[in-house]
């Protein structure tokens, strides 16, 4: 077997979002070696939901039986839904231990099972193996394979409907990594209609990206500019903002556009009623996953976005 350093791996950063709802979970039980666990198991939860969102592959995080308090404290395994395809067992590893221990109730009824290193300060957690199949309870994590047989995996198992397109990582803008499709507004924008795309703040640097979307009408499209500005409190300022890809053209009446966080939780919602532009202003924490969600009659179309 090749030396952990060979695998393929994936560090995840921890939010004080995540973290808080770990703890809110954890407080839920009094034995303390079952509250530590609980606690690591929902920083492990997150850490693949959020590889797993990068990867292109749909979740169902709210699924999870990790939710129910009831059944948490009767069972010892925490797994994610891969949508379409069944349960992954998510695996903390404390900081301090070279061995992975899991619940044997979840001995056969995983799709697969990936081993989540939690670092000391709860910071980050690296995804640091992929088994198949497991029927021991602690195994150690030299004897895990690498994340590229998970989605060796994946790939052999039918999957009834498509997967979701990956993830855009607009922490990548930040450093003039653009993703595929994602233009520079100046390159394919009239000059007028790029003038008027962003309310812009006075704050800089700033960073903006337009995609051409086709909607489900006979030639109507229109362009989703995306705008970021880091914050002074470690935020990242986003604009949405969405305009015809015709000069002087106003938006569908019945256009619609919703920002859902990774739970499809929607947080704010516009319609544009007619008007030449809707935009919407948010803020997020770095390591957050939220989506922009178009809709228009019977279309339907998201986009995906970590930060």
């Amino acid at each position: 077997m090749a030396p952990m350093t060979a695998h393929l791996t994936f560090t995840v950063p921890l939010t004080a979002r995540e973290r808080h709802i770990a703890d809110l979970a954890r407080t839920q039980h009094a034995r303390p070696e079952k509250s530590t666990r609980v606690y690591h198991q929902f920083l492990a939860l997150y850490a693949v939901n959020f590889y797993c969102q990068c990867m292109g592959i749909e979740t169902e995080l709210s699924e999870s039986r990790a939710w129910d308090v009831l059944i948490r404290s009767l069972s010892d395994s925490i797994e994610l839904t891969i949508k379409g395809l069944g349960k992954l067992e998510c695996c903390p590893v404390y900081a301090d231990t070279e061995w992975v221990e899991v619940s044997p109730e979840a001995f056969g009824d995983r799709i697969g099972y990936i081993a989540v290193q939690i670092s000391p300060h709860y910071d980050k957690a690296v995804l640091v193996g992929f088994l198949e199949e497991v029927c021991e309870e602690k195994i150690p994590i030299a004897a895990w394979q690498s994340l590229e047989s998970f989605l060796d995996c994946l790939e052999d198992v039918p999957v009834p409907q498509p997967v979701a397109s990956p993830l855009v990582r607009l922490d990548r803008w930040l450093q003039n990594l653009f993703d595929t499709g994602w233009e520079a507004v100046e390159s394919i924008v009239a000059p007028k209609a790029a003038a008027m795309a962003f309310r812009k703040p006075s704050v800089e640097p700033i960073v903006e990206r337009v995609k051409t979307i086709e909607l489900d009408r006979l030639g109507e499209r229109v362009f989703l500019f995306i705008g970021l500005c880091p914050a002074s409190d470690g935020e990242i300022e986003i604009w949405v903002r969405f305009a015809s890809a015709r000069e002087d053209v106003r938006l569908p009446l019945d256009l619609e556009v919703k920002v859902l966080d990774e739970y499809d939780t929607v947080v704010m919602q516009a319609r544009s009623r007619g008007t030449r532009t809707l935009q919407l202003d948010f803020s997020v924490e770095p390591g957050e996953i939220f989506k922009v969600q178009i809709e228009l009659g019977d279309f339907t179309m998201v986009e995906r976005f970590a930060i």
